[in-house]
């Protein structure tokens, strides 16, 4: 039960962020709960697998570039489906900043999540 209402923050989150850039683009509520649940997959299947070959990166920048596989993850899922539009890297890295951002306000402001 927890995955699903995480997965429904995340797609309202998606919805927030792309409604504030005009370089993201997801068509409707549907199509972010799928982007959601594609971030998810590629979360727990590609993560940890980018996070290993760029540890030095992320030792040297103490963190920070966590940012950048973050966005590698948001710039790979309109690759998979085709309503979520991403119009560059820049805008990936932006998009997942502001993802997080909004994401730890809504599991934040609704205990239990």
């Amino acid at each position: 039960m927890y995955y699903i209402i995480s997965i429904l923050a995340t797609a309202l989150s998606v919805l927030l962020v792309s409604r504030l850039m005009d370089s993201v683009h997801v068509k409707n509520y549907t199509s972010a709960i799928i982007v959601a649940v594609l971030i998810s997959i590629a979360n727990a299947v590609l993560k940890p697998i980018l996070s290993v070959i760029f540890l030095p990166l992320t030792l040297i920048t103490f963190g920070l570039f966590t940012f950048v596989i973050n966005a590698i993850i948001i710039w790979l899922v309109p690759k998979v489906y085709s309503d979520f539009k991403v119009d560059g890297f820049v805008s990936a890295l932006v998009f997942s900043v502001l993802l997080t951002i909004v994401n730890a306000i809504i599991f934040w402001l609704v205990p239990g999540i």
